[in-house]
């Protein structure tokens, strides 16, 4: 989604002179991005079930990583989006924060132009302190802000990822993912859970699956009337 603005100044020297403004989000785009790159990880995962090929594949595995990515992207760029609709005086106005009050929106304005801003705080703390703004809570130890907590961890392990030695007894974090997601049968042998088969198709579609469940309670619980959780049904399959 895009706004954009025109304005006109009257220049003595030059006469009348016309700019323009437009500000574009990415909500969409990275709830896309992690469906298709799950799709695509899927159907590679089915042609190498089909050849019996029982070793990592990197085009796999990183379709699972991209996915992981964009699926936290996605929830980043939601909250981020409805903070600054509060902050932004031209755009309280424009109906973008319909069901939400007028002493709600305030505070969530304060508390994105505060200093520190809550734009520095974690992903889950700003969806939860949105929703504190609004005379709600969300439970970080229930479903399904739990499960976007450990693909947030995962995430962050993917991105500043330090190669460690793997024994019998996994980390907590791998621990916990292994029990949302069923054996990778393809490489479950001779590899170890993480990495390769941990980046599988059914990873890639647990994330998005995980944050789009997250995102619609959490718009929900705002009491949000607009229908801006991305509506995928005008675009390219996935």
């Amino acid at each position: 989604m895009a706004y954009h603005e025109a304005h006109a100044a009257l220049n003595v020297e030059t006469g009348l002179t016309m700019s323009a403004e437009s500000r574009h989000n990415l909500v969409q785009h990275h709830l896309w991005s992690a469906q298709h790159a799950a799709r695509q990880c899927r159907d590679r995962e089915e042609v190498l079930t089909k050849r019996n090929h029982r070793k990592p594949d990197l085009e796999q595995n990183c379709g699972a990583m991209v996915a992981v990515s964009s699926s936290v992207a996605f929830l980043e760029a939601l909250v981020n989006e409805v903070y600054m609709d509060a902050a932004d005086p031209r755009l309280r106005s424009g109906g973008l924060l319909a069901g939400i009050s007028d002493e709600a929106v305030k505070v969530m304005a304060e508390q994105w132009n505060a200093t520190p801003s809550i734009e520095r705080q974690k992903v889950l703390k700003k969806f939860k302190a949105a929703l504190e703004c609004a005379g709600t809570t969300m439970d970080l130890g229930c479903e399904p802000a739990q499960s976007v907590g450990l693909l947030i961890d995962f995430r962050d392990t993917l991105m500043h990822y330090k190669p460690q030695w793997q024994g019998d007894n996994p980390e907590p974090l791998f621990a916990e993912l292994r029990k949302r997601l069923p054996v990778n049968d393809r490489v479950a042998q001779c590899n170890p859970w993480f990495p390769h088969q941990a980046l599988s198709a059914d990873m890639a579609e647990w994330a998005w699956k995980t944050s789009l469940a997250l995102a619609q309670q959490w718009w929900r619980d705002m009491g949000l009337v607009r229908e801006s959780l991305p509506d995928l049904s005008h675009w390219k399959r996935p």
